[in-house]
């Protein structure tokens, strides 16, 4: 009698679930259920997601799994008796009807570009980062659907349907003057999508799809820009910390932040969710949100002073918008005015415009960190500093 059965193949984590239909000599079909999981997650035996906290995708998966295997076999009892061809196509069919899936699209994400980033995005939640072991942050892929944004745009444009077999130079030239020229990018960003691209190719070739090897090319590059990112002096880190500016003011809170961020290298993540039960003998310790390494940074004079003055409370919250805004302010009545080249954000355009500028405009959050790295370079060695500020490799670093 016919049966059907559920296993995996392969070695992909995390992996599709495959459904095989086997009737003793007279067939045996076996394919891909997109249902994916993670592979420690399964039970051979059972044949079913375990029962893990981990796995708290598991209800869902099993119900799927519980009803498609009667769907299929009444659905096979039906149609065998009245003469409908059982063949590979008839269970893609059936199995395609259970999940509302239009059949004609089944295979799309094998084919054509944006499907396929469509299936990588939903399959990004039970995907590790392969240097930390932990999940993928969100905002990593809130960035891949910000690629997938820009290809469906750029499709529109040229009215295409792009597939895999088809991303090749001419695609890459085509594709980046389009976020150049049209949307106004600048390399940088550019560069972040073509490497987002270049991320989902590769995944497509561990799988077995047919993808046009371009991509590999030294032609096929991620475009960048010389970093015009400014850093402040010592001197003109003490002409803030010693300003005088009326007490508990919004620019005397921006200021203290602005103090802390400077000598403990924090991205602006961690500085302004920063918490007093962080700091124990001397030391900041805590794990970095964007990449989840855990930091320990000494409290360095000027950050003690500036909690003390606060009888050890930290400043009083603050928007990522209104510190930015509220640090120029600060820098430009310390007296941080020399004319520096530098990239400044255009209000209108929302883009980086590179030129010369006084200084305190150019100053932002990120200021802050590279504040840090930069004093502190040469003075001590690249893997302590590097330790404080929590970047994974030199190359970051640098």
């Amino acid at each position: 009698m016919a049966t059907v059965n559920f296993r995996l193949h392969g070695k992909n984590n995390p992996t599709s679930i495959y459904l095989r239909f086997k009737h003793g000599s007279k067939f045996e079909f076996e394919m891909p259920i997109d249902l994916y999981i993670e592979r420690s997650h399964w039970s051979k035996t059972k044949q079913r997601v375990k029962n893990l906290a981990v796995a708290d995708y598991r209800t869902k998966v099993n119900s799927h799994l519980n009803n498609l295997q009667p769907y299929i076999m009444e659905r096979y009892t039906v149609e065998n008796s009245i003469g409908i061809p059982i063949t590979k196509k008839w269970l893609k069919t059936a199995i395609g009807n259970y999940f509302n899936r239009s059949v004609s699209t089944i295979d799309d994400s094998h084919y054509f570009l944006t499907e396929f980033i469509d299936e990588f995005i939903k399959k990004s939640s039970l995907r590790t980062n392969k240097k930390t072991g932990k999940p993928l942050a969100p905002r990593t892929i809130k960035h891949y659907n910000t690629t997938l944004k820009r290809i469906n745009e750029y499709q529109e444009v040229t009215n295409t349907k792009i597939r895999l077999s088809e991303i090749d130079i001419p695609f890459h030239t085509s594709f980046t003057e389009y976020l150049r020229d049209s949307k106004k990018l600048n390399p940088n960003t550019v560069g972040g999508y073509i490497e987002d691209l270049k991320t989902f190719l590769n995944y497509a070739v561990r799988n077995g799809l047919t993808v046009n090897q371009s991509f590999k090319s030294p032609d096929f590059f991620c475009p960048k820009n010389t970093t015009k990112d400014i850093a402040l002096t010592e001197d003109e880190i003490n002409k803030i910390f010693h300003k005088e500016f009326e007490p508990l003011s919004y620019l005397d809170n921006a200021r203290d932040w602005l103090i802390i961020g400077i000598w403990t290298g924090l991205r602006i993540s961690d500085l302004l969710t920063l918490k007093k039960d962080k700091f124990t003998d001397g030391f900041i310790e805590l794990v970095n949100y964007k990449t989840n390494i855990p930091v320990i940074i000494p409290v360095l004079e000027q950050v003690e002073k500036t909690l003390n003055k606060r009888n050890g409370e930290l400043p009083r919250a603050i928007s990522d918008q209104n510190f930015n805004k509220y640090i120029k302010k600060v820098c430009e009545e310390s007296g941080v005015t020399d004319i520096v080249e530098g990239g400044k954000m255009n209000e209108k355009t929302r883009r980086k415009v590179i030129g010369k500028f006084p200084k305190w405009q150019l100053v932002t959050s990120h200021t802050m960190r590279r504040t840090f790295a930069t004093i502190h370079y040469g003075k001590l060695d690249t893997l302590t500093i590097m330790k404080i500020t929590g970047h994974a490799t030199e190359k970051q670093f640098i």
